[in-house]
C-alpha cells in the first residue's frame, strides 16, 4: 500500500473526487435560481446573455456555462463540480506547501471544513458556478506566479490553460479583484527585482481587461439600483464611509455569529497550536480570535450577567449581522466592532509573521493573503446585497482560512494533535453535509 501511494501520490485526490461525486449525486438541485436559468431555452442563450449584459450582469461567461449545464443531465454537473472542488484541494497543496503526500491529505481535510450548505443559497448550480468555479480557476491562474518565483519553466501547452483560467476567474467580481490585486502586486515585484516575467504581464492585462469589462457593464449599474430597492432600501442613503464600516462590521459579525464559521473557528484553534512554543505575549495574541468566537457563541449570556455593559457590545455585533437602516459614524459602539475586526486580523497576521520569521516569502505573503481574503468579504459592504447574498459571498474568505489552516498543519513540528483535531472537525463537517 505504501508503495502504491509513493508511485501514485495523487491517488488520494481520485478517492476524494469519488466521495464528492457520491455526496453531490444524492442532493436535490432543482431550486431557486436554477429554476429560472433552467427555463431559458438553449436557442435563446446568446439573446438572453445580451439582454442580461445590458440590464443585469457582466457574468456572461459564467452564465453561459450555467444555462448550458442546466439543459444537460445533472450527473455531468455532479462530475464537473466534484472535479472543481478536488482541483481546489490540489491547487492549495501545490501552491502553498511542498506538495508531499502528507500535504495532499491535509489540503483535502482542510477543504472539507467548508460547509456545503452555503452552496444551496441561490440553487446548487447557480451558487457553485458563481463562486466555487471562479475560485478554482483563480487558484489555477496563480500557478505561473509560483513558477516565476521558483524559476520553473511552464510547459508551452499550459499557457492557454492559465489564460483561460484567468478569463473565467475574472468574470466574477470578487475573484476578479483578487486576480488583479495579486497579479499587479507580483508584476511590480518582478519589475523591482528586474526579473523577466512576460507571461505574468499578460495575466495582469487579462485581469485589467476583466475589471474594465465589469465596471463598464451597463447591467451591473442597473442591477445595483434595482437590488437596493428590493433588498436594502436604506443602502442608497449610506455614504462611502458608512458602506466601508458596514462591510468591516458585517464581515466580523457573520464570522463570529453565523454557524457557517467552521473554517474560521478551526483557524483560530490552529493558531494556538502554531504559537504553543512561542513567547507568552505571542501565545496570548493567538488566543484572541478563539476568545471572541467563544464569547459570541457560548459565553456571552454568562459574561453579560457578570458584566452588564458587555451586553451592549454583543448587541452591536448582533445588529451588524442583519440589515440596518442607520449606521452612525460617530457611534463608539460601531467603532468598537470595527476595532475588534482589525485586532483579529492583526493578531492572526502577527502570528504568521512571527511563526515564519525565517521564511522571507511566507513571512509577508500569508498576512497579505489573510488581508486579501478579508477584503473579498468587506467589499460586499459596497453592495446592497451584503445581507441578501447570505454566506455564499464568504466563499473566498473561507477558502483563505482553509489555505492558512493547511499551511499551519504542514509546518507544525509537533503536529499529531493538530492533525487529529483537523481530521475530526473535517469528518464532522462532511457528515453534516449529508443533512443539507
Amino acid at each position: 500500500m505504501k508503495k502504491l501511494w509513493q508511485k501514485h501520490p495523487n491517488l488520494i485526490y481520485v478517492l476524494f473526487f469519488f466521495v464528492l461525486v457520491f455526496m453531490t449525486c444524492i442532493i436535490h438541485t432543482n431550486m431557486k435560481d436554477d429554476l429560472y436559468f433552467g427555463n431559458i431555452p438553449l436557442h435563446e442563450l446568446f439573446a438572453t446573455l445580451s439582454i442580461r449584459y445590458q440590464e443585469w450582469s457582466s457574468r456572461v461567461i459564467i452564465e453561459t456555462f450555467l444555462i448550458s449545464l442546466l439543459h444537460l443531465p445533472s450527473f455531468l454537473w455532479c462530475i464537473l463540480n466534484s472535479l472543481i472542488i478536488t482541483s481546489i484541494a490540489w491547487s492549495i497543496s501545490y501552491l502553498f506547501t511542498k506538495h508531499t503526500h502528507y500535504t495532499r491529505i491535509i489540503s483535502i481535510m482542510s477543504v472539507s471544513l467548508v460547509p456545503l450548505s452555503t452552496m444551496t443559497e441561490a440553487g446548487w448550480y447557480a451558487t457553485t458556478l458563481n463562486y466555487l468555479w471562479p475560485l478554482a480557476f483563480l487558484l489555477i491562474s496563480f500557478i505561473p506566479i509560483k513558477h516565476a518565483l521558483k524559476g520553473i519553466k511552464n510547459p508551452f501547452w499550459t499557457y492557454p490553460i492559465y489564460m483561460i483560467s484567468a478569463i473565467i476567474a475574472g468574470n466574477q467580481e470578487q475573484s476578479c479583484a483578487l486576480l488583479l490585486g495579486f497579479y499587479s502586486l507580483f508584476t511590480i515585484y518582478f519589475i523591482v527585482k528586474k526579473q523577466k516575467a512576460f507571461f505574468i504581464n499578460i495575466q495582469t492585462l487579462i485581469a485589467m481587461a476583466s475589471i474594465i469589462f465589469i465596471l463598464t457593464c451597463p447591467g451591473n449599474a442597473i442591477r445595483s439600483t434595482t437590488e437596493a430597492l428590493n433588498w436594502y432600501p436604506a443602502f442608497s442613503d449610506f455614504s462611502l464611509f458608512q458602506k466601508g464600516l458596514l462591510g468591516i462590521n458585517s464581515t466580523i459579525a457573520k464570522l463570529l455569529i453565523f454557524k457557517e464559521n467552521v473554517p474560521f473557528t478551526t483557524l483560530a484553534i490552529m493558531l494556538i497550536f502554531m504559537m504553543a512554543n512561542k513567547e507568552k505575549w505571542l501565545k496570548r495574541i493567538s488566543y484572541l480570535p478563539l476568545f471572541f468566537i467563544l464569547y459570541t457563541s457560548i459565553f456571552h449570556t454568562y459574561l453579560s450577567n457578570l458584566f452588564p455593559k458587555l451586553n451592549v457590545f454583543y448587541d452591536t455585533i448582533l445588529r451588524f449581522s442583519q440589515p440596518m437602516n442607520e449606521i452612525h459614524l460617530f457611534s463608539l459602539r460601531n467603532w468598537l466592532v470595527c476595532l475588534l475586526a482589525i485586532s483579529i486580523i492583526l493578531s492572526i497576521s502577527i502570528c504568521f509573521l512571527k511563526s515564519f520569521e525565517e521564511n522571507k516569502e511566507g513571512k509577508y505573503f500569508f498576512p497579505l493573503l489573510l488581508i486579501a481574503g478579508f477584503l473579498s468579504a468587506i467589499i460586499m459592504g459596497f453592495s446592497s446585497t451584503v445581507y441578501a447574498s447570505g454566506m455564499r459571498t464568504f466563499t473566498f474568505i473561507n477558502y483563505t482560512f482553509v489555505i492558512l489552516i493547511t499551511v499551519i498543519c504542514c509546518n507544525l513540528k509537533n503536529r499529531e494533535d493538530a492533525c487529529l483535531l483537523l481530521m475530526l472537525l473535517s469528518l464532522l463537517q462532511v457528515g453534516s453535509n449529508f443533512f443539507i
